[in-house]
């Protein structure tokens, strides 16, 4: 899933995962920076949610393209801290 850009949309995530969550998966992934988005605590909100209210493990999901080192270990350490420990980086 995409975190949504517009605060407004956030709302709706429950009801999407609401439905997700009906076909029982093994996880849910969750799009991270996607073309140098600026809403990845957005990132980090969903997939708490995800993990902790639904029971379903979140699979953060990097694109490292537009990111440095520094920043890009600053996100897994904040994953980390949520106990989020599945990342697919590309």
């Amino acid at each position: 899933m995409f975190p949504p850009k517009k605060e407004e949309d956030f709302k709706n995530i429950d009801e999407m995962l609401e439905i997700l969550c009906d076909c029982h998966p093994e996880y849910i992934s969750v799009t991270f920076g996607a073309g140098g988005s600026s809403n990845n605590n957005k990132t980090i909100e969903i997939a708490k949610k995800i993990k902790n209210q639904y029971n379903v493990e979140p699979v953060v999901h990097l694109t490292c393209l537009c990111y440095n080192k520094a920043e890009i270990d600053e996100f897994t350490r904040q994953l980390s801290y949520e106990g989020i420990e599945n990342i697919l980086a590309l």
